[in-house]
Formats: structure tokens, C-alpha cells, sequence
């Protein structure tokens, strides 16, 4: 069945994501009011679980911080309130999802939503803290456990530390 699939996949030249035009200016006035608007502020995922074609990229790669957060402040001022972070995990980086979340914070108005996908296991408190300054209702995680079956896990190459993401899912 691997290979079945392999067959499948459509391979290309690999574009830098500093390459990409943000597709952010496409959307029209319409789009921010009446759809979910998707934003990412990386491309790509670190784990090489088993089963998923993220599996083959090699990393994740972000976007430019500063140029992101140019498009993310145009949305803002054309008024769009709920953004869906596609990102595979959003808190890879530290620095960076502090960064991004000190722009909203900067920003936030009473019908500001934002919703990230985690990883569980990465929560350190500087995080925690900045996560904890935004209202309640204001973010929505969705946290990437695929098991917390230690040979599952290594079965389907995915690491995690399942005490700390037990910790973590219970503090959130």
C-alpha cells in the first residue's frame, strides 16, 4: 500500500516560502465578512508520522515574521476579527507564536477569535502566560495527539512526551 501511494504523489521543484506571494490581498471585502479566512504563518510540518503526506516535507518553514504580520495588519484594518491558523503547529517555535500573539493582543477588540493548532508537549510557561492575558472565548487550540500508546508512537515514527501533554491539556 506504500508504494501504491508513493505512485500517487505529484512531485515538483520546492519553491521557498519567501518565493510565495501571500494570497491575503485576494480576498474581497465579502470574503472577510461572510468566510472563514485561513492564514499560515509557516508551511509544512516537523513530525514524520507514518500516515500523513506532511510526512514528506522535510520541516516546516516559515513565512518571513515581519512580512506576515504586514498581511495579518491589512486584514485587521479591512476588519477581519476571526482568524483560522492552518498551521500544523503553531508553537514550534516560541519566539515567533509570542510574536504573533503579541500583535493580536495589541489589537484585541471584543470580537477578536483566533484559533491555532498545538503541539501538546510544547507549552513552556512564557507561553502559558501569554496565552492567559487574552479573554476567554477569544482562542480555540486544536491539540495534534495522534496516541498515547507508547508502541503506537513508535510504530508510526511520532514523538511525544505524553506526561507533559497530559499536563499541558489539563492547563488548558
Amino acid at each position: 500500500a506504500g508504494e501504491a501511494a508513493r505512485e500517487k504523489v505529484i512531485t515538483s521543484s520546492w519553491v521557498p516560502v519567501a518565493n510565495l506571494n501571500l494570497p491575503y490581498p485576494a480576498y474581497t471585502d465579502t470574503d472577510l465578512k461572510q468566510r472563514f479566512i485561513y492564514v499560515e504563518a509557516s508551511r509544512g510540518c516537523p513530525f514524520k508520522c507514518e500516515f500523513c503526506l506532511s510526512a514528506l516535507d522535510k520541516t516546516a518553514y516559515p513565512f518571513e515574521l515581519e512580512r506576515f504580520l504586514q498581511e495579518m495588519d491589512q486584514l485587521w484594518q479591512r476588519g477581519l476579527r476571526h482568524f483560522k491558523f492552518v498551521d500544523r503547529t503553531f508553537n514550534l517555535k516560541i519566539a515567533t507564536t509570542q510574536t504573533i500573539l503579541e500583535f493580536f493582543l495589541a489589537r484585541l477588540d471584543a470580537d477578536t477569535f483566533l484559533h491555532f493548532e498545538l503541539v501538546p508537549d510544547h507549552l513552556p510557561d512564557a507561553l502559558k502566560a501569554c496565552i492567559q492575558r487574552f479573554p476567554a472565548g477569544s482562542l480555540q487550540f486544536e491539540v495534534g495527539i495522534q496516541t498515547f500508546n507508547p508502541e503506537v508512537q513508535a510504530l508510526i515514527s511520532r514523538k511525544q512526551d505524553n506526561a507533559k501533554s497530559i499536563e499541558n491539556l489539563r492547563w488548558l
